[in-house]
């Protein structure tokens, strides 16, 4: 198929709206560039389920979609508050606050590859994190922060332990 026109948009139940496992979506786009996908989508997918379809339709209908989007983001402003107060309180973290969406990027200043970070963590305290040479900027991780809301705090608990333990606080 190549590549999308810079005008075409593929999307699908966005995080925000809570529903991602629905596994719908769709594509705007000049009309060959949907028909084509259309044709591809035949040959890939036998199509979702009808459980799926009625619950995506209520999850966007205009009446739904504010309020579901409404408490996703009242839930990333309350997270990005805690994440914003755990950084302040440790010299050797930063972050820049994300104006939108569900991830961020912490910076720290010890010497530990973000790799070695994120695998250490991710084996001593079952907490997962991306590392941010996968991005292309190593000293980084990044983490999620449209989780409930107890998750964050603990995965921060985690890392604080981890940190203390390896002298990195």
């Amino acid at each position: 198929m190549g590549r999308i026109p810079a005008s075409s948009s593929p999307a699908a139940c966005p995080s925000p709206s809570r529903a991602p496992g629905l596994r719908l979506g769709w594509i705007v786009g000049p009309e060959g560039v949907v028909e084509e996908a259309a044709e591809r989508q035949d040959y890939t997918t036998i199509g979702s389920g009808i459980l799926s379809q009625i619950l995506g339709a209520a999850v966007m209908e205009p009446k739904n979609r504010e309020r579901i989007l409404a408490r996703g983001r009242a839930l990333l402003g309350e997270n990005a508050d805690i994440v914003e107060r755990w950084v302040e309180k440790r010299n050797r973290w930063s972050w820049q606050r994300p104006a939108a969406g569900g991830m961020a990027f912490l910076r720290y200043d010890f010497d530990m590859s973000s790799e070695d970070l994120s695998s250490q963590l991710r084996e001593e305290e079952s907490v997962f994190v991306v590392a941010g040479t996968w991005f292309g900027i190593d000293n980084h991780i990044r983490i999620g922060i449209g989780v409930k809301t107890e998750h964050l705090v603990e995965g921060l608990a985690r890392l604080d332990a981890f940190l203390s333990r390896h002298g990195m606080a």
